[in-house]
């Protein structure tokens, strides 16, 4: 499978991301990558990703077999304290110590992420509509293996 199959499998497995379906099939979190598709429901708090960069790193013999992927992560809703949960569920997956992306329990045994920054602000909507998102944007570093 691939890095962002990977992670879209591991945020749809978290019990605290999918207290957020909203609308959306009773087991089916909206995630997409880049940006929503047309049928999605266009005020249901959701996840869009972004792979920004994804790095191959090799050792002093020029064998690779780690990647580093940098990961924006953007929680979107209607209210900003939605957003912000959502972001926190992503982040934690309301356990201590967390199993979310954070890299502070396990997200996953096909990758580890450390969460390097948050931002929060507001957005347009991309319908013209003049209704604004609530947003919170994550910046992690992911790292995994990959065949060598």
């Amino acid at each position: 499978m691939s890095i962002e199959g990977d992670i879209r499998t591991a945020l749809l497995a978290m019990d605290a991301v999918a207290e957020f379906n909203g609308s959306a099939a009773a087991d089916t979190m909206v995630i997409r990558y880049e940006y929503l598709e047309e049928d999605d429901e266009a005020t249901d708090p959701h996840i869009v990703l972004d792979i920004d960069s994804d790095t191959p790193q090799n050792n002093l013999m020029g064998v690779g077999g780690l990647r580093y992927v940098d990961l924006t992560v953007t929680c979107r809703a209607m209210t900003m304290a939605t957003s912000k949960a959502l972001a926190e569920a992503v982040r934690i997956n309301g356990t201590d110590p967390g199993t979310g992306l954070a890299g502070y329990g396990t997200a996953s045994t096909a990758f580890q992420a450390v969460l390097e920054s948050e931002v929060r602000t507001t957005e347009p909507f991309d319908d013209n509509s003049g209704r604004m998102w609530r947003v919170t944007v994550q910046s992690y570093v992911v790292s995994y293996g990959e065949d060598v």
